[in-house]
């Protein structure tokens, strides 16, 4: 009887203790940081965007086009297609940021990614035909010069890598074709592939080839954004032997767009949903829209930017960066705009336009490329 006394005092105690700490605990909620190229201002804006709030403002040198984080968000390296450097920053713990000495030289540097895996980044000159590689073992002091591969007549410019950090995917819309380079532990990365993306194009549509965006999937397959013939090209990493895949985005049931529109597809991101349908998000530039491709299916779906009911006058136009973020515990896509309001939020679950934002009614410029990152959990002070 004593024992069973014990032993109810102790769950009671026990239930008392955890009643107490469940109904003291701290409710949080998930921070996303957002970099925003703003070309016209050679800036970059650092944008919370549980708030959809600029806190902060990165100083480039001349035109920042592109940009990207490190794999521990310390590092933030801008590309300047004007002044031909890279801008880098260093992000601080209390989430400030000390800007670094500028590096490389050269013509029109456009695309920027780092490696996941080894201690180095890659910066795409298209006018100059190289490739920049970068030593980024300490993120906290400017990256040093590793090699400059040399590939005239090609006009590199959109990069991607694959999970294990051994292939380097650059377009070359010179010559229409997907280059890939190799990086193996105690060598350097070289070039060891050329994959052809276009055979015998048809003229009718453009003299020229722009590959303006590039997205890999989960399971490596690419996909890569012609401007000019409102395509997408799919490239199977694992069959690299196969001609691409190709999709027309005007080849869909909601055409959403006016027929003397071209689309203008560029820059992409991936997105799964909570059901576990996976989507490449791209932006339609000349038609002011952005499509949703189905990558199990292929199909297409766009979505108008033009044709907010709830800000009549006040749309969104010219798209060019595309994101994920989160915002108050759900995930969006967020796209940066040229003209008219600079950001246009989508539900990915319903692919449907939620709002536009104007984030400074006084110094609002058009947005360019958008790159999200450092999601974290905080407590919220009550």
């Amino acid at each position: 009887m004593i024992i069973i006394k014990k032993l109810t005092k102790s769950v009671l105690i026990l239930f008392c203790f955890l009643f107490i700490f469940a109904s003291c605990s701290v409710p949080s909620e998930i921070i996303t940081t957002a970099f925003v190229v703003v070309p016209n201002k050679n800036r970059v804006e650092v944008m919370n965007m549980s708030y959809n709030e600029a806190f902060d403002d990165l100083f480039t040198e001349e035109k920042p086009s592109s940009v990207a984080i490190s794999p521990d968000e310390k590092l933030i390296l801008v590309t300047n297609s004007g002044s031909g450097t890279v801008s880098a920053f260093f992000k601080k713990p209390n989430d400030t940021f000390q800007k670094l000495n500028s590096i490389g030289s050269g013509k029109n540097p456009q695309g920027i990614v780092f490696n996941p895996v080894f201690p180095e980044a890659y910066v795409a000159y298209e006018d100059d035909g190289k490739i920049l590689v970068l030593d980024t073992k300490n993120t906290n002091i400017s990256p040093s010069i590793i090699s400059t591969i040399d590939i005239k007549g090609s006009t590199p410019k959109k990069m991607v890598t694959n999970k294990d950090g051994t292939k380097l995917f650059v377009t070359d819309s010179a010559n229409r074709k997907l280059l890939v380079f190799t990086k193996t532990k105690n060598e350097l990365i070289k070039k060891t592939e050329e994959i052809s993306l276009i055979e015998n194009p048809k003229y009718d549509v453009s003299n020229s080839t722009n590959f303006d965006g590039i997205a890999i999937t989960k399971n490596e397959k690419i996909y890569i954004s012609d401007y000019a013939r409102d395509n997408i090209l799919i490239v199977d990493t694992k069959k690299i032997n196969e001609k691409p895949q190709v999709i027309n985005l005007r080849n869909t049931d909601n055409n959403n767009l006016e027929d003397s529109y071209n689309i203008g597809p560029r820059n992409m991101t991936f997105y799964k949903t909570l059901s576990g349908k996976e989507k490449i998000y791209v932006v339609g530039y000349k038609a002011s829209i952005v499509s949703s491709i189905d990558v199990q299916t292929s199909k297409v779906f766009n979505i108008s930017l033009r044709k907010y009911k709830g800000n009549t006058g006040r749309d969104s136009y010219n798209p060019v960066g595309i994101t994920v973020a989160n915002f108050n515990g759900k995930d969006f896509i967020y796209v940066t705009n040229t003209s008219g309001l600079p950001l246009s939020i989508i539900d990915p679950e319903t692919d449907r336009l939620q709002i536009y934002i104007s984030i400074y009614d006084s110094r609002q410029e058009p947005y360019g490329e958008i790159v999200s990152c450092c999601s974290k959990s905080i407590e919220i002070k009550r």
